[in-house]
């Protein structure tokens, strides 16, 4: 919708660019129009840009080329789910190849995104670690309790392909796994979810999550 928004008040803006230089005075309504078009422009191309690098790190998460699709505000008057994101699977049993983030999850990424990462809030803790679960799914993974255990432990490797620092994401996947995981429902928690567990992605080693 902000997109469609910003292309009809710059093609409104070019009519009147147009007219004023043939005479016409619309000095008043062409900053009127052009000043909130081209701040809807930057801020779309400043989510796509996000949009573009959760992308990229889903598809190294997944083994696969993915892409990662933003719930826009319109989306919600519509959807009564709770899930904070989703993925669709074929009829063959294999996910498809894009994961859908609902709308205040991406708005969590992209204030996460933009902030200096110091001091994530909780949702943008939470927001980081759904990309990192929703490309388990895009892994390949149905089961929701292994997809859970599998992204606490590479939250920390989403967190920092978007930039953060390794001791921000490790402090970020540590936060998920200590306030989150133990309050999740059952059939996200899994009791071989620990170090040393039958889901431990590097058992020889003693690093967790």
């Amino acid at each position: 919708m902000r997109l469609a928004l910003a292309i009809v008040l710059l093609a409104g803006g070019a009519v009147l660019t147009v007219r004023q230089a043939l005479g016409h005075a619309h000095r008043l309504a062409l900053g009127l129009v052009l000043v909130p078009a081209l701040v809807l422009s930057f801020w779309e191309s400043e989510d796509h840009s996000a949009d573009v690098a959760m992308s990229q790190a889903a598809s190294a998460l997944a083994g696969r080329p993915v892409h990662v699709t933003c719930q826009r505000l319109t989306g919600t008057f519509v959807d009564a789910g709770a899930e904070l994101g989703y993925v669709q699977w074929g009829p063959d049993g294999k996910p498809v190849d894009e994961t859908v983030l609902k709308y205040d999850t991406c708005k969590h990424l992209y204030d996460w995104l933009g902030s200096d990462k110091q001091d994530p809030s909780f949702d943008e803790v939470v927001a980081v670690h759904v990309l990192a679960h929703e490309s388990e799914h895009l892994a390949g993974e149905h089961d929701e309790s292994v997809a859970e255990c599998y992204s606490v432990q590479t939250t920390a490797e989403t967190a920092e392909m978007l930039g953060a620092t390794r001791e921000q994401a490790r402090a970020l996947a540590t936060r998920y796994w200590l306030d989150v995981y133990p309050d999740m429902p059952d059939g996200y928690r899994n009791d071989q979810c620990k170090d040393g567990g039958a889901l431990d992605l590097q058992p020889d080693t003693s690093d967790w999550p």
